[in-house]
């Protein structure tokens, strides 16, 4: 199983929204998964760079990715989620704060 992921995302309209602003709703998310608030920082940094490397599962991160664009419903963008095996990566769009488009990730063994 596939812990170390990257994540990719490109704001489409505008700059990346004002994270802090959330910041309590983002971590209450990460409390309620049970994720370490050390994904904060790495979801901030990935929100100012466009890449970031996380040590969750990518498929939480397109969990997570859904719960962020329900938060900034204004922010269009695209992310992309890599995991350590090929098989384990993903592309999703999201615009008004809802996923419109995924593609991933594929079943594996």
């Amino acid at each position: 199983m596939s812990f170390d992921s990257d994540l990719d995302v490109l704001f489409v309209e505008g700059d990346a929204p004002d994270l802090s602003s959330k910041k309590n709703e983002v971590l209450a998310q990460l409390d309620r998964d049970g994720i370490h608030h050390d994904v904060y920082d790495d979801i901030a940094d990935t929100f100012q760079t466009g890449r970031g490397h996380f040590r969750v599962h990518p498929v939480y991160l397109l969990q997570l990715m859904d719960a962020l664009a329900a938060l900034f419903p204004e922010a269009s963008f695209d992310a992309r989620g890599l995991g350590e095996e090929f098989r384990m990566s993903w592309i999703a769009e999201y615009r008004n704060g809802k996923r419109v488009f995924t593609q991933g990730p594929w079943d594996y063994e």
